[in-house]
């Protein structure tokens, strides 16, 4: 076990599960991304294949990949309170770039 969080929610997680701070800044980026995408018009199988492309240098840039994003969010969701709070830290992050 080790023990993560830079807050007073501080949780014991699992190895392999990614850093609050980390995931924060991945799903800030997944979100740009998704949001820049929307403007593309393209098929469906096209914009798929663009958003998987996306995904994948995003993750490359953190150091992990889907199965593990997924599975620390899966975690992550157990605790409503704390993903709340990353969520509204991501939107802060968001704002930002305004």
């Amino acid at each position: 076990m080790i023990v993560l969080g830079c807050n007073a929610n501080s949780e014991k997680l699992s190895d392999g599960i990614i850093e609050e701070k980390v995931m924060i800044e991945i799903i800030r980026d997944l979100k740009i991304l998704d949001a820049a995408q929307k403007s593309f018009i393209t098929g469906s199988i096209e914009a798929k294949k663009i958003r998987d492309t996306s995904y994948t240098i995003v993750f490359n840039k953190y150091n992990t990949d889907a199965q593990q994003f997924d599975s620390s969010l899966r975690t992550y969701a157990q605790n409503p309170k704390l993903l709340s709070e990353m969520m509204e830290e991501v939107g802060k992050k968001i704002n930002t770039y305004k």
